[in-house]
């Protein structure tokens, strides 16, 4: 599971320690322009932050935080692991431990088609400010929509027929990891039966917990812990979707 507030986090920190540093050739300008090089559409937060904040105070750190987890996470990777490669000669346990974080936590499924890349990072960067705000049923809920939509998007482009209920997503999760299986069968290829025990347990969960009624009164029931295992698992099915999108 991939924490971007602890990652981004441990960014600021390092930067921070740069600036302060003379013998480091790097600091606040250069985090700045990684930014911009990687996500332009932070330039105007960042001139803003220029204005306002002279020196990185933790009051600029709240909006360098808040700047970061806006960023979709294909992007905000790049960010952070060029930084690290940047600081590995004078910070190298800090840059290898975020190096550590994303390389062994990142769920960031690699989808071919960029109009869905595009839909991913969108859900992911909406999945995260959710979180980060501590509505953590808001989260749950985008994540199964993601889940459902990618679902349709997949069995709509391989004319997989669903012979029970075609809105919900634990049927789908079936006939979807059948189509797969038959797919791979053709090429002498298999697939785990953990695959299909995982996908089926994850939807039926997620559409299981969307059939509730009482939206208000179970709402207060959702934590921190439920919305990372949906964001988590979601992407994770994505990851197997999108190697036969």
């Amino acid at each position: 599971m991939l924490s971007w507030v602890i990652i981004s986090k441990n960014i600021l920190n390092l930067v921070q320690k740069s600036d302060a540093r003379a013998d480091v050739d790097y600091g606040r300008r250069k985090f700045q322009g990684l930014i911009r090089y990687y996500y332009p559409n932070g330039k105007s937060d960042l001139d803003r932050m220029d204005e306002i904040y002279p020196v990185m105070d933790e009051e600029l750190k709240d909006k360098f935080l808040d700047l970061i987890i806006s960023i979709p996470e294909n992007e905000r990777i790049l960010i952070a692991t060029q930084l690290s490669k940047d600081l590995m000669l004078y910070f190298p346990e800090e840059s290898n431990e975020i190096l550590t974080l994303i390389s062994e936590n990142s769920d960031l499924p690699a989808v071919r088609y960029q109009k869905n890349l595009e839909k991913l990072n969108k859900y992911i960067y909406l999945i995260d400010i959710a979180i980060f705000k501590t509505k953590y049923y808001t989260a749950y809920k985008l994540a199964y929509r993601c889940l459902r939509e990618y679902y349709r998007a997949f069995y709509q482009k391989h004319n997989i027929q669903i012979n029970t209920d075609s809105k919900d997503i634990s049927h789908i999760s079936i006939s979807t990891y059948h189509y797969i299986l038959k797919y791979l069968s053709k090429y002498g290829k298999t697939l785990s039966s953990r695959t299909l025990l995982f996908m089926s347990m994850v939807s039926h969960n997620l559409s299981q917990n969307h059939k509730v009624e009482n939206t208000k009164e179970y709402e207060s029931k959702y934590d921190r812990f439920f919305a990372e295992y949906a964001k988590e698992n979601v992407s994770k099915i994505i990851k197997i979707l999108s190697r036969y999108f």
